[in-house]
């Protein structure tokens, strides 16, 4: 399988043969392989009004050729914030996911933010 990247196509008479033709002239071009788009999506996250905040998380989606995140050759992770504190008002605040050091040849990155329900 071929990273992503710009690969020359050096074609060839091989065994193509006619009898009233000679094959010359052969033109080189070129193959771009495009990263994929990989979805980062903030995993929704709950807790009690006064508790500490759990560790956020997020999820991935859109791996191609049977890739996992172990396998894809995806480095670093994503930056997730909230603006909820401890002892703020109840409510729905956003986990909001970003770059951060997240990085990989054969991906781009979308990033989804959910909204988060703190009680």
């Amino acid at each position: 399988m071929l990273n992503a990247g710009s690969y020359t196509i050096i074609p060839a008479a091989g065994t193509l043969i006619a009898a009233n033709y000679n094959f010359t002239g052969f033109i080189n071009s070129t193959l771009t392989i495009t990263p994929a788009t990989l979805t980062v999506t903030a995993d929704s996250k709950s807790r009690v009004y006064g508790a500490a905040d759990q560790p956020f998380t997020a999820s991935y989606s859109g791996f191609q050729n049977g890739e996992t995140l172990v396998t894809s050759g995806i480095t670093g992770g994503p930056n997730l914030t909230c603006d909820a504190t401890a002892t703020g008002p109840i409510g729905i605040y956003t986990i909001t996911v970003a770059q951060d050091t997240l990085d990989a040849q054969n991906y781009n990155f979308t990033f989804v933010s959910v909204d988060n329900v703190w009680i």
